[in-house]
C-alpha cells in the first residue's frame, strides 16, 4: 500500500480503495459516545476498502477512536451504519401520504410526552 499523499486536494489517505467522500458524516458520529465498541465485537465480516478523506475528517476520527479506544474502522462503520438509518427513516417517510405524517402539534406533543417520562 502507498503512503503518498492523495490526489484529491486538502485530502490525506487513512489506509481503507475506493475514494468515497465522508466529510459530510461527521455531525452524525459526533453523538456516538461507546456504539464503536459494539461494532468491534460485531463485525463478523469485512472487506478492505481505501477512501479519501479531508484532513479535518481524518483528524476527527483519529481522535474518536482514541477516545473510544477503538480502531478507526470501527468509527468508520458506526458512522455509516447511521448515515444508512438515516436514509432509511428518510425513505419510509417520503413514502408516507401527507394525512399520514406528524403535523408540527403532533410533534409537540410527543415530545413533551417523551420528557415527562
Amino acid at each position: 500500500m502507498s503512503h503518498r499523499p492523495s490526489a484529491l486536494h486538502g485530502c490525506a489517505p487513512i489506509g481503507f480503495c475506493t475514494q468515497v467522500a465522508l466529510s459530510s458524516i461527521g455531525p452524525l458520529v459526533a453523538s456516538m459516545v461507546g456504539a464503536a465498541r459494539a461494532v468491534v465485537r460485531s463485525m463478523a465480516k469485512t472487506k478492505k476498502l481505501s477512501v479519501s478523506i479531508a484532513v479535518e475528517e481524518v483528524k476527527w476520527v483519529r481522535a474518536r477512536a482514541k477516545r473510544a479506544r477503538v480502531s478507526v474502522s470501527s468509527v468508520m462503520t458506526v458512522a455509516l451504519r447511521k448515515l444508512r438509518q438515516q436514509e432509511a427513516r428518510q425513505a419510509f417517510l417520503d413514502k408516507l401520504a401527507a394525512d399520514e405524517r406528524a403535523t408540527a402539534r403532533d410533534v409537540e406533543e410527543i415530545r413533551r410526552e417523551w420528557r415527562r417520562v
